[in-house]
């Protein structure tokens, strides 16, 4: 008698090993649905405080506005931007009446973790390492050309896919504290992005 409980025991064991293994390998051959950052992103400065809006925003004259256009084609693991900077010249009502480039910046990072390097400002080449967390992307970035200099930059949607922030933190190895790294929270800030609608024109 206990050997047929035994041998039942045993083949329901079996069984639920067999089911765990099904299930786990359902699980590793669907494929994972990331956020595709691909878009025209234009900059809400009244949410953002990033360290390009901190920086422009004092060398406009007052009838000028900082703007900043933000293109992505993210092809995974490639995402490449290029994020055109504004100035738009405001008539006495604010209105818009026209605008004028003041810097461009062109970056491409890989989700796949092998690695890449950009020159931000056109002189100095940052390296950094860039992999998904989640539905993040998460770049490692640190400057080659003075190494007591590293930033981070973390890419996210929002779930209707129509806002997207990039939080940005700066940190420092300063000898003053023995080169211990230390975040400088007024370096750093977050960019707030609105998906670029054009506009749809109605036939009459």
């Amino acid at each position: 008698m206990k050997n047929k409980q035994n041998i039942y025991r045993a083949a329901n064991m079996l069984k639920i090993l067999l089911m765990t293994a099904v299930f786990a390998g359902s699980l590793l051959g669907q494929k994972v649905e990331r956020p595709d950052f691909t878009g025209i992103w234009l900059l809400n400065l009244k949410k953002s405080d990033s360290p390009m809006t901190k920086l422009y925003r004092g060398k406009l004259e007052k009838m000028e506005r900082f703007a900043s256009r933000l293109e992505i084609n993210h092809k995974d693991p490639t995402i490449k931007l290029t994020e055109t900077f504004m100035a738009e010249e405001l008539d006495n009502s604010k209105n818009v009446i026209g605008t004028r480039a003041i810097g461009r910046i062109s970056t491409v990072y890989n989700s796949d973790g092998k690695g890449e390097t950009n020159k931000l400002d056109g002189r100095r080449d940052w390296g950094s390492k860039t992999e998904w967390k989640g539905n993040t992307i998460f770049v490692d970035r640190a400057d080659l050309n003075a190494p007591i200099n590293r930033t981070t930059l973390e890419f996210s949607l929002s779930k209707d896919g129509n806002e997207l922030r990039i939080t940005e933190k700066t940190f420092q190895k300063l000898p003053a504290v023995g080169f211990r790294e230390n975040e400088i929270p007024s370096m750093g800030g977050k960019s707030i992005y609105i998906r670029y609608q054009p506009a749809v024109k109605v036939d009459k």
